[in-house]
């Protein structure tokens, strides 16, 4: 029993799920339906404009797709603004069907200084924060879910945040920054037409967060948080 005990948790620390989770809209109509069943008949959830993120739920694609159907999660908002690190909250559950979506490994990958994300990183100062705790982890943050941080105080944050994109600067407002914790300046950067996503993953330990931007027409357009593994 001990032996399999040690075989369970050596399978978790060498697994390292892929960033490979994220897909974009891509439909010849411009925007494609989530739907709350596996079928083209089923009730509409919201309507997802084509370049819109989603995660795709690895735990259901290990069962399988549901005859082309992929079951997915988007923020409620899109800047995934009252999501919560469990997915249980602020997020859109549902289905779309895998023709109307393109793995975001799939897009160009951009590797030309034109495009490139960076934060300035601090120690974390729980003196200017209002912490809440259950069973004696980190509930919440002024709030909110935070992400990246794995089941104690966060030891660093970011207190600023910029992107250029095409060489041109974009402001992205602390509201959507603050509560990436653990964050480094580990970007990698696709392109879909004139839309450009940039992708990360934060952590410092077994909970790790895959985020996605998405920018057009010099614009931050979405912020996704992902799974926290």
């Amino acid at each position: 029993m001990k032996w399999h005990l040690f075989l369970f948790l050596l399978a978790l620390l060498n697994y390292s799920p892929a960033m490979s989770q994220i897909a974009i809209v891509d439909s010849k109509e411009g925007y494609s339906n989530l739907r709350r069943e596996a079928s083209p008949n089923a009730e509409i959830i919201t309507v997802l404009a084509n370049n819109s993120a989603v995660i795709i739920d690895a735990m259901a694609m290990e069962h399988g797709e549901h005859n082309g159907w992929l079951k997915v999660f988007t923020g409620a908002d899109p800047y995934c603004v009252r999501c919560t690190a469990d997915l249980k909250e602020g997020y859109h559950l549902g289905y779309i069907h895998r023709s109307q979506v393109k793995n975001l490994e799939e897009l160009e990958e951009v590797k030309s200084g034109s495009v490139f994300m960076r934060y300035n990183i601090v120690p974390f100062d729980p003196s200017t924060k209002k912490i809440t705790y259950i069973d004696g982890s980190i509930s919440t943050i002024n709030g909110f879910s935070f992400y990246g941080a794995d089941c104690g105080t966060p030891s660093t944050e970011i207190n600023q945040a910029k992107a250029v994109i095409n060489d041109q600067a974009i402001t992205i407002p602390m509201r959507y920054i603050w509560n990436i914790l653990h964050a480094q300046n580990n970007f990698r950067y696709f392109r879909q037409r004139d839309t450009v996503f940039v992708l990360q993953r934060v952590g410092d330990g077994a909970c790790t967060t895959d985020v996605i931007w998405t920018f057009a027409n010099q614009q931050l357009q979405q912020r996704l948080l992902g799974y926290s593994y």
